[in-house]
């Protein structure tokens, strides 16, 4: 007898206590759109566009869209049509995302993705001294929340840049949006692309 009311008292609090386990909340549709626009962005970059339109028109339908839901959607835009050899039309997606991010969501992570699309666009341009800003100041929104796989692909990305413009010349002023050998960050590019890796 004494077993079985244990038995009873044991289901009784298993009960009790799945009955109070949190509920895990489905994602919304916004981030069901933000994670395939990331899915498909290597291989498939324009319908990465497609869907990251998609997501920012269903922030824009939420009306209290968080700003940094926005500035997700216009980071993934922009860096689809980077992928896409459209960096003219990223430009102004990827400068509006930063606009909202840099007075509402700075302490996010979307704030360094946007800087290092925005620096993928200038490299691109032949703006190398923007593109070195932006991957600069990537790498300290990365530092600042602790992100070291993010800030690995900053400073990887900005090696790559400055070794693009290597070849032209290695000893270039900031005029005329070059860098110079001593602006050029320090570390080892192997062992960066080791750490993203």
């Amino acid at each position: 007898r004494f077993a079985a009311l244990l038995l009873l008292a044991l289901t009784f609090a298993s009960s009790a206590a799945f009955a109070q386990a949190p509920a895990v909340e489905a994602p919304s549709k916004f981030e069901l759109a933000i994670a395939a626009a990331k899915s498909k962005m290597m291989a498939d970059p324009a319908t990465a566009y497609d869907l990251a339109v998609e997501a920012g028109k269903i922030a824009e339908a939420d009306g209290g869209a968080q700003a940094a839901e926005t500035a997700t959607a216009l980071w993934l835009q922009g860096e689809a049509l980077n992928r896409l050899n459209r960096a003219g039309e990223a430009v102004p997606l990827l400068e509006a995302g930063l606009a909202i991010a840099r007075e509402q969501a700075s302490d996010k992570k979307v704030y360094g993705d946007l800087m290092i699309a925005r620096a993928g666009a200038a490299r691109t341009a032949g703006d190398y001294a923007l593109a070195l800003t932006n991957y600069q100041g990537a790498q300290k929104v990365f530092a600042a929340l602790h992100e070291d796989r993010s800030q690995a692909m900053g400073a990887a990305g900005d090696s790559g840049s400055l070794a693009s413009v290597d070849g032209q010349s290695r000893e270039v002023g900031r005029s005329g949006g070059q860098v110079s050998e001593a602006e050029r960050p320090d570390g080892d590019m192997e062992a960066m692309i080791a750490q993203i890796e």
